[in-house]
């Protein structure tokens, strides 16, 4: 009787680490509805000058992100609605596309981490990899 409560206990412990897995990394369980803020950008490049580097990270961290049930807009400090669209958070992408002010809003990042009040999120710059990256950024999100 103990080695199949032993056995009962692993299998249990499995499916939840599974299911946390998933989670994690936005197989249905990343929830992004709400308000959440820039808390921290690191941008790697060997390309881009050093201060076009800290201009995007400044930019990026004034961001804030609306996410409702199926759209989300974002701003940029002072300015309202810098961008609007529709987003996706599945397979462990957060893919938005939307317009804005600077043009059009196509983003798909790689959700690194999901845990629930915090998100971090990956991305390399042009998406595109049959060209050279110019930059990879890792970007978290705090739930305000």
């Amino acid at each position: 009787m103990k080695k199949l409560s032993c056995v009962l206990a692993v299998v249990a412990a499995t499916v939840c680490l599974i299911s946390c897995k998933s989670d994690t990394l936005g197989g249905g369980g990343c929830s992004m509805e709400g308000n959440w803020k820039v808390k921290s950008v690191d941008i790697q490049s060997k390309k881009l000058n050093p201060s076009i580097i800290e201009m995007s990270k400044n930019i990026a961290l004034a961001r804030t992100y609306n996410f409702t049930a199926d759209s989300v807009t974002i701003n940029e400090g002072t300015r309202a609605a810098a961008a609007t669209g529709k987003y996706v958070a599945e397979d462990g992408r957060l893919k938005m596309t939307g317009s804005g002010v600077n043009g059009a809003l196509a983003e798909d990042m790689k959700i690194e981490d999901c845990g629930g009040s915090e998100v971090k999120l990956s991305y390399r710059m042009p998406a595109d990899t049959t060209i050279e990256a110019l930059a990879t950024t890792i970007l978290v999100i705090v739930k305000q």
